[in-house]
């Protein structure tokens, strides 16, 4: 055809004029670009010849949504930001280029079902989103499957993804914070936000990026700008910056590594010119050195395998060393050697060790697989399959790709893994013989594992690509599928067995993430790419083939960057099936936790399709990115409290939190585990307003400047506010934490609550009648108010200390003689007025909450056992609650809506309330985090520190807490001195308890100081627990059965304190 008379395609390179002009060659992207331009004039003058006037935007010029209308408005402002500071450093790229990135973003959002993006670079913006995540993504997207994770951070937290695909858009400073690292600011960018709604917006002043995932590098985007490498030594969290890709996706380094926890791996074979990651040989890896003792060269070239020699090595003298060295890696020589130098005695032929490794028992017989190993070498490249008996076919590979490795890379020898073969089809449907994998074919499976929030391993997509066992398979020359129909493609019919596998393939892909990430925690900044640079996502590649009657995953490579394009492709194809299909999306391609039994509970909660595949990754990006935000905030904390929050000064430190603490006590232990210790009496709590300006006076006499305020210790809680609402930090107000510091007044306030209200229930409901009784002369107005039996307890006390039941006036009298002869006048709290409210049957509950300004981010229920009569302290927890869902949702709001009635707006709330046959009644509101272990366990379960939170939004950050649920239950007991102080004393009983913890089999949580425990309390009404110990199980049953069995070890089961009644009502 006319317009295609002067080029030719030949082996996929684009020639003009005929002839092969080296400097005029195109390959990859760029030949398919320019042979779609030339069809496309070609297009344009058929067009033209038919009179018809060609619409604009017809034809795209990426290749990637060629020959489509543009549907969006092309009229924006793509240009460098406003700042005169980055027009100097404007990179010059091509407007076009820039046009058709912003084209091929758009068509992606269009086909996807998403609304175009709106250009307001006009109006610079100057606010960042309330959690303080700015994620910078440094990419071109053309690989528009990428389009998912941006999708899903914004769908998570709204306006905190930002795309950025012009060097001119972001910023490289010193870091303020960390002395000679970099800080990168984002000028301009794509941001994503809920519902796939994106702007491309300018900042003024720019966003200071919290977490970089950079993937402009020769490696990673060839053929586009390469300057993602200058992206070191950053202040900001990283996800695998281009140093670590370089060790993970090392397939020498990391094969050693998943060999080590116990995944199969291929045989193999490895040479390697320069060795800066020690691999050891094992059973089924052999690493050679080459020319590491070659002699030196006295004329002509330096061959290429001499270029990454240590100098020191090549003199003949040196044997002694060199075979120190070669009884670990044996030192091999090749042809070139000998053409170039000569070689030293010791050395050994490349083709030798080739065929040793050949005539290898375990190898023989096998085909071989050559190829090179190295960041830059991905989808197959120069991978070449032989027949093990072709010795010549397989060294002629080997010295192919050792003539075009560089530095640390490797050619491996490997054997190839044969597929497993096609099963008859015994009970399948017919219609799976239409479509039934035969012999000649193979698949890989690629697991997806991201590091989540928690910092766990999970997996979130497994999927297949078939293609002929004979050529190399990857994502890109194969058609993705699910592995369930994938495996019944092959005979295998019960679903069991599919399950099994796909279960094992999970399981081995987390395991491998797990190894990744403890090893790389052993490398220095440099290898990781900087002081924050991790992993947090990863491709693991896996052919199945048989082993006798069992079917056995290998592991033949890993991949750290752009392995989420298959899975993220899946996750848009699970998505325009949901959108307009009545197939059920979920089920395409399905989301497990590897840990669970199989079945449609075992689903993820997720609230859509697209972005399921990244998910955890991205909960992953913005913890991190909060992590970063908080480490080096200044707090300040009013009262030290005791024994129980002697944690909090250690992880406060760990998150990189700088504490000042005020204290009464000159010789707390806390003193030398805080940032700064000011000792100033403030147990006084009738003149807070007093302490309260003390202590703003000496925070500015000594330079002090903090970002946030707030109490752990409930006493302390009201002087904490006041603090903050004269240092103007966020926090909840003054008025609020002295009525939820009183029990009479939160009730007397909720009671007011009777309106009605659109989205809740009447406040007034979760009150049951109670009145105060200040004097002796109130109690008779009181015991009018209330029914018998009633609660007679202290109006500020916590942990139900003096608790006690009332039949009677006449027991109420008894009751407030014996509290006025024991409590003299209480400065500490301020008064000494008693609460007498009704006693309520049902179940009761702590629901901690976590609300930044007015709105609930997260709510924990934990269920209390039994009270050991006549004391009202706890006995025995539950986590997470064994209610009925809906008695769950009842409590949560409940508590949430106690809260804010009261003006608790912004902090870490423990309510507690009593599940009765009529509904939620509440009990107390404590203003600050719950207190014990509450916060241990969860963390441990939901990966959720409550204290970081309360940190956060002392600092006006709203927490993201990722709500997911759990797959195990904590049931623990509390331990009191009168009955089991002899577990901590008795030398026999330590032994047992000591050898639990060392197991792992219970959870051991002191609330006491050990040195301080004593025998027997003057009351059982004031005792409180010393310890507390807590079993995990997948269930409350198995939980139940656990603590039974250590409480009969321990001796915690006594006639006085029967756990085996407590936990009955669980």
């Amino acid at each position: 055809m006319e317009g295609f008379q002067d080029h030719k395609l030949k082996n996929n390179i684009l020639v003009e004029n005929t002839e092969l002009d080296p400097d005029k060659m195109l390959t990859g992207t760029a030949a398919t670009n320019k042979v779609q331009d030339i069809q496309l004039g070609v297009c344009d003058q058929v067009t033209a010849q038919l009179g018809c006037k060609p619409k604009t935007g017809d034809h795209e010029q990426d290749g990637y949504s060629a020959a489509h209308v543009k549907y969006w408005d092309t009229n924006v402002n793509l240009g460098a930001p406003a700042s005169a500071s980055i027009k100097k450093q404007q990179e010059h790229k091509p407007e076009t280029q820039l046009g058709r990135f912003y084209d091929s973003l758009q068509y992606t959002l269009y086909a996807a079902g998403f609304p175009e993006t709106v250009d307001r670079t006009s109006t610079p913006r100057k606010n960042i989103n309330k959690e303080q995540v700015v994620v910078a993504v440094l990419r071109a997207p053309y690989d528009n499957p990428s389009l998912v994770t941006l999708l899903e951070c914004g769908q998570q937290v709204s306006d905190s993804m930002h795309l950025i695909f012009s060097k001119s858009w972001r910023s490289k400073e010193p870091s303020s914070d960390h002395p000679g690292l970099y800080s990168v600011y984002v000028h301009k960018a794509i941001t994503f936000h809920k519902g796939g709604i994106t702007y491309l917006d300018e900042f003024s002043p720019p966003r200071r990026v919290t977490y970089l995932v950079s993937l402009y590098a020769k490696a990673i985007t060839p053929g586009l700008a390469d300057w993602g490498p200058d992206m070191r030594n950053l202040d900001c969290q990283m996800s695998s910056p281009l140093p670590l890709v370089q060790v993970i996706d090392d397939k020498l380094w990391s094969r050693y590594l998943i060999s080590k926890v116990g995944v199969a791996v291929p045989e193999t074979l490895a040479f390697k010119f320069e060795v800066k990651r020690k691999v050891p040989n094992t059973d089924v890896i052999k690493v050679c050195v080459l020319g590491k003792c070659v002699k030196a060269k006295k004329h002509g070239e330096v061959p290429r395998s001499e270029k990454f020699l240590d100098s020191s090595c090549r003199i003949e003298d040196q044997a002694k060393m060199a075979a120190q060295t070669n009884a670990e890696n044996p030192c091999v020589y090749t042809k070139k050697h000998i053409e170039h130098g000569g070689i030293c005695e010791h050395a050994i032929a490349m083709e030798e060790e080739v065929a040793k490794f050949l005539n290898k028992p375990s190898v023989t017989g096998k085909r071989i697989v050559v190829k090179p190993s190295g960041y830059e070498y991905f989808a197959s490249k120069g991978v070449t399959i032989h027949q093990a008996s072709n010795l010549g076919s397989i060294t002629n590979a080997v010295y192919d790709l050792l003539e075009k490795i560089e530095g640390a890379d490797t050619v491996l020898v490997e054997t190839f893994v044969e597929p497993i073969l096609p099963r008859p089809n015994v009970s399948a449907s017919q219609s799976v013989e239409l479509w039934k994998a035969n012999e000649e074919l193979s698949f890989r499976v690629r697991s997806t594992v991201c590091r989540d929030f928690d910092r766990k391993p999970v997996t979130t997509s497994v999927n297949c690509g078939l293609l002929s066992k004979n050529s190399p398979n990857n994502g890109d020359n194969t058609n993705l599928q699910g592995l369930d129909s994938t495996l019944l493609a092959y005979g295998l019919t019960d679903p069991a067995v599919r399950r099994n596998l796909d279960r094992t393939i999970r399981k081995k892909g987390e395991d491998v993430m797990r190894i990744i990430s403890e090893e790389e925690h052993k490398l220095d900044e440099e290898q990781r790419g900087g002081r924050f640079g991790y992993t947090d996502v990863i491709g693991v590649d896996f052919f199945l083939t048989d082993e006798g009657d069992k079917i056995v995953p290998v592991v033949v490579e890993v991949n750290s960057h752009d392995c989420t394009m298959n899975c993220q492709k899946i996750d848009f194809v699970s998505h325009l099936t949901q959108q307009c299909t009545p197939i059920d999306a979920q089920l395409v391609y399905q989301v497990y936790r590897s840990d669970k039994e199989y079945g449609s509970e075992t689903l993820l909660k997720q609230d859509s399709i697209l972005g399921r595949s990244v998910r955890p990754w991205v909960r992953s990006m913005i913890q991190r990115s909060q992590d970063h935000v908080l480490d080096g905030k200044h707090i300040l904390i009013i009262g030290a409290g005791g024994f129980s929050k002697a944690l909090i000064w250690r992880d406060a430190a760990a998150m990189g939190v700088k504490v000042t603490l005020v204290e009464s006590n000159s010789n707390h232990f806390a003193k030398d585990q805080v940032y700064q210790f000011i000792h100033l009496d403030v147990d006084d709590h009738t003149q807070d307003y007093a302490h309260a300006k003390d202590i703003v006076k000496i925070l500015r006499d000594k330079g002090i400047t903090v970002d946030g305020c707030l109490a752990f210790w409930k006493d302390c809680g009201p002087l904490a506010a006041l603090c903050a609402e004269l240092l103007k930090t966020n926090g909840t107000s003054y008025s609020a934490a002295s009525i939820a510091y009183k029990k009479s007044t939160t009730q007397a306030i909720i009671r007011q609550r009777d309106a009605d209200i659109p989205h809740w229930q009447i406040a007034i409901l979760y009150c049951a009648p109670s009145c105060p009784i200040s004097s002796e002369a109130d109690i008779d107005n009181a015991c009018k108010t209330v029914k018998f039996p009633a609660i007679f307890k202290h109006d500020y006390t916590s942990s139900a200390v003096g608790v006690r039941i009332c039949k009677d006036e006449d027991d109420v009298r008894t009751a407030y003689t014996a509290f006025t002869n024991n409590v003299h006048t209480n400065t500490d709290t301020c008064s000494n007025t008693i609460l007498l409210m009704d006693y309520l049957d049902g179940s009761d509950h702590y629901i901690d909450c976590v609300v930044f300004e007015r709105r609930l981010i997260a709510a924990f229920i934990t269920d209390n056992g039994r009270n050991n009569n006549p004391a009202y302290t706890d006995t025995i927890t539950l986590l997470p609650s064994n209610l009925p869902s809906d008695k769950q949702a009842q409590l949560v709001n409940a508590a949430y809506q106690c809260c804010t009635v009261i003006g608790l707006s912004n902090g870490v709330y423990n309510v507690e309330m009593k599940m009765t046959s009529t509904g939620p009644k509440l009990i107390e509101i404590n203003a600050q985090m719950g207190s014990f272990f509450i916060r241990h366990w969860v963390k441990q379960l939901y990966g959720v520190d409550l204290m970081k939170c309360a940190m956060m939004i002392s600092c006006g950050i709203k927490p993201c807490v990722p709500i997911l649920p759990t797959e195990e239950s904590l049931l623990g007991v509390n331990m009191i001195p009168s009955e089991h102080v002899c577990v901590m004393t008795n030398s026999s009983l330590r032994m047992v308890l000591d050898d639990l913890r060392a197991r792992g089999d219970v959870i051991f949580t002191m609330v006491e100081d050990e040195a301080k425990l004593v025998y027997g309390m003057k009351s059982k009404h004031s005792e409180e627990p010393y310890a507390n110990i807590a079993v995990k199980g997948r269930n409350v049953d198995e939980c139940r059965q656990k603590l039974s069995e250590v409480c009969g070890k321990l001796n915690i089961e006594t006639k006085n304190y029967r756990v085996s009644e407590f936990m009955k009502y669980l």
